[in-house]
């Protein structure tokens, strides 16, 4: 089984203390952390549709993000 686990984004309004991207000097965003996020079109540049049939599951992580701010989502 094939799982595509998924960080598409590392925009978040939670800011958390303890998450890395959290500034230790408040809780804003750290400096040097460019905001990103995948587009649809990103998505389909990195999983064109001969490659579906490949993968069982997708897994959208929110390792750095949350995935629900991705725009496209």
């Amino acid at each position: 089984m094939i799982v595509a686990d998924l960080a598409i984004t590392n925009l978040c309004n939670a800011r958390c203390p303890q998450c890395q991207r959290t500034n230790v000097n408040g809780l804003g965003t750290v400096d040097a952390l460019p905001s990103l996020t995948w587009t649809l079109e990103d998505f389909k540049r990195r999983f064109p549709v001969r490659s579906l049939n490949y993968v069982n599951q997708y897994s959208f992580c929110g390792t750095w993000g949350d995935p629900l701010m991705a725009k496209d989502i």
